[in-house]
């Protein structure tokens, strides 16, 4: 097997599956979370991780014992993470599927408190659904021991490995059905947690099974229905790390690695999730409308603006059309290729950025605005500082900018951000802004999903409480001069601001 690399640039775009916006099942103020929204600090191991686990009693309650940072095999702090997240996030008496028999910890502890499966060779995954059907490979091993033939869909609330799939040949058509059938058994909304082995090289790089870099560059693009919480590490800046955690240990894969038996090992720790359906069971139009095509809907998501709230609420009114742009997309390859808009119909609701040149809405398409009476538009804003202070941690905590402060992102960000997403000027900002019917503003979230519930003659929702990516206290240390000044050199971006606000409250 071939030794394999994985480097991603420092400069990424935005990627909108990674999600600022999610639910802690824990509401213990003393526990430290560890959820989706922050996951990304959990995406290779760190000693820090430990001074968490601890934190919260984990170590304790899990293996009876404190644990530190030495004298303990990888497989310790991946169970500590699994059980960790588990706990914080999976409710219990939700279906659980362990794929890989690595030890029996996190079965022994939660086989009582949940529905837990078993896969035991990650092999059994290469091969499709009909063929394991035809074939009877038992595979799958339920709760109460039996095992059975078949690929349960759309069955697990929650789906982790934590044993590298070592069992699998290095082949991508046979990493793709593996992929495949592992979001098949998730169900929608449901969690998938993979964490792999990976050993040091040479101090220069890692070396894991390549599953990992297939399912990092493909998850999102051959998966339109999967959201993921990480952006994968650059690698010089893993090893660079004074926090990594490693341990010299005896690696699974080294003969065929052709390296020593042990090795500084770590783990590189991949969450991603099932979306919610898209399609509803059943049409939320009235009878009457029922076979209408017009009106019809499109929710231009503006970046940090509480859009993946927006969706998951959009999903209970429409059945949704993502036209997003993927991170590892040839975008002129995206260019090509757009919705048929006239095929749209009343049930229908399409959501995209339309924030790049060549991707803004009048140019991809104008036919929306050409015809407002048939395409209703919508979106979501909030107070521009705000907007670019999410943007900071989401930096921050993703793209490694940690050597830059707060303050001194927002003088170098670049100036009306808003207004360059919306594509407008001074002159024109608010004849761009009438072109919508309904514009939401973030800081009045409820309100706002009550006046489009009516607008859209849809039902009420209650939103569910969310928290946002981490912050700490720098945004506490900007000043009352430094806001003003702020205010002044993002003008326009006020302007919108304003004029959102002033139309709001007009409904």
């Amino acid at each position: 097997m071939s030794e394999d690399k994985l480097e991603m640039e420092t400069e990424i775009a935005i990627d909108p599956n990674i999600s600022d916006y999610e639910i802690p099942l824990t509401e213990d103020k003393n526990i430290i979370p560890i959820s989706p929204a922050n996951f990304n600090d959990y995406s290779y191991s760190k000693k820090t991780h430990f001074d968490v686990f601890k934190h919260n009693g984990y170590d304790k309650l899990f293996y009876g014992e404190e644990i530190g940072t030495e004298g303990f095999y990888i497989k310790t702090y991946q169970n500590l993470l699994v059980f960790s997240f588990i706990t914080q996030n999976i409710p219990e008496g939700s279906r659980v599927l362990e794929i890989g028999n690595g030890d029996d910890y996190i079965k022994n502890h939660f086989q009582y408190l949940y529905e837990f499966w078993r896969i035991e060779d990650a092999s059994n995954l290469i091969n499709d659904a009909e063929v394991i059907s035809n074939n009877q490979v038992n595979m799958l091993q339920d709760n109460k021991g039996n095992y059975h033939s078949e690929i349960p869909k759309g069955h697990f609330d929650f789906v982790f490995s934590t044993t590298g799939f070592y069992s699998i040949s290095d082949d991508e058509s046979l990493f793709k059905i593996t992929l495949d059938n592992i979001d098949k058994m998730v169900k929608p909304g449901g969690y998938s947690l993979q964490c792999f082995p990976a050993v040091i090289v040479q101090e220069k790089y890692f070396y894991y099974h390549p599953f990992l870099s297939y399912m990092n560059n493909n998850i999102a693009p051959v998966f339109k229905n999967v959201q993921r919480f990480i952006r994968f590490p650059v690698t010089a800046k893993m090893i660079g790390d004074n926090d990594l955690h490693f341990v010299y240990e005896p690696f699974p894969w080294a003969e065929d690695a052709r390296t020593e038996p042990s090795l500084n090992t770590v783990s590189y720790n991949f969450l991603w999730r099932k979306k919610m359906l898209e399609m509803p069971e059943v049409t939320r139009s009235d009878i009457k409308n029922y076979y209408s095509k017009y009106p019809s809907f499109i929710f231009h998501h503006i970046l940090k603006c509480g859009g993946t709230s927006v969706k998951e609420v959009l999903q209970n009114w429409f059945h949704t059309e993502y036209d997003y742009v993927e991170e590892s997309e040839n975008k002129n390859h995206f260019l090509k290729f757009k919705l048929n808009i006239k095929n749209i119909n009343a049930d229908t609701c399409v959501s995209g950025h339309f924030q790049y040149e060549g991707i803004y809405l009048e140019q991809r398409y104008p036919e929306i605005l050409d015809d407002a009476e048939n395409f209703k538009l919508f979106t979501f804003v909030r107070d521009p500082l705000q907007i670019r202070i999410s943007l900071y941690y989401y930096n921050k905590n993703n793209l490694g900018i940690e050597n830059m402060s707060l303050a001194n992102a927002l003088k170098y960000f670049s100036i009306n951000f808003l207004a360059t997403l919306f594509n407008c000027n001074e002159s024109n900002y608010k004849q761009i802004l009438d072109r919508y019917f309904f514009i939401g503003i973030v800081e009045k979230m409820q309100e706002s999903f009550d006046k489009l519930a009516v607008l859209l003659n849809r039902r009420k929702i209650t939103l569910p409480v969310t928290n946002t990516s981490q912050k700490d206290s720098q945004i506490s240390g900007l000043g009352s001069d430094f806001i003003e000044n702020f205010k002044k050199e993002n003008k326009l971006d006020y302007l919108i601001y304003e004029y959102c606000l002033e139309k709001f409250n007009k409904i």
